[in-house]
């Protein structure tokens, strides 16, 4: 389980992604959004969250930090457009 203060400072490093494959077995705290995307599906320790979130046909735009629980992780989604620093 991390603190907050490492979930906001990355200190499990960063993956970049742009494409629209499926993620999944993830263990991501928080996404920032680097240009506009729009995610297909969403899911934090392994509960889809598109309706929960408002996520559904929502275009979410470059700078967006989207952070979790410290006590939970985003752990898959994907992206029909768009790209994201996923930090762990």
């Amino acid at each position: 389980m991390s603190t907050a203060l490492e979930k906001i400072s990355g200190m499990g490093g960063f993956y970049v992604n742009a494409g629209t494959s499926a993620r999944t077995g993830l263990a991501v705290e928080s996404i920032v959004v680097m240009t506009d995307c729009v995610f297909t599906a969403f899911a934090i320790n392994g509960v889809n969250q598109m309706t929960t979130k408002n996520l559904t046909g929502v275009t979410i735009k470059a700078g967006t930090y989207l952070p979790t629980n410290p006590n939970f992780n985003i752990t898959a989604y994907t992206l029909s457009s768009g790209s994201v620093i996923e930090y762990q």
